[in-house]
């Protein structure tokens, strides 16, 4: 399935779960950009890597993880990229995106 249906049909899921229009916004505004990143990289299709690429590059995430200095906007950012790939594999969306430091 390619990114854009995706996340369509991601976005249609936390609809159907009723999510506030605030948080979806949020999320569009960041799918929009993931898209782009995705596009500018020619993957027309949701890859882990490429998403952790494009977390990595929007805020040095992975050195700010070691470090113990992530802010809570780039752990959404994380989890929002997650939720894509949960989505993905299992058709479904989990409330809560956890992250642990293994």
């Amino acid at each position: 399935m390619r990114l854009r249906e995706l996340i369509s049909l991601l976005e249609q899921e936390l609809v159907r779960m009723y999510y506030k229009e605030a948080t979806l916004e949020y999320y569009r505004v960041n799918w929009t950009r993931i898209v782009r990143y995705f596009e500018n990289h020619n993957e027309g299709f949701y890859s882990e890597s490429v998403a952790m690429e494009y977390v990595d590059e929007k805020c040095d995430f992975f050195a700010k993880e070691k470090a113990d200095l992530l802010t809570q906007s780039k752990v959404y950012l994380f989890r929002l990229v997650r939720m894509i790939e949960d989505f993905q594999l299992y058709g479904t969306v989990s409330r809560r995106y956890m992250r642990s430091r293994s």
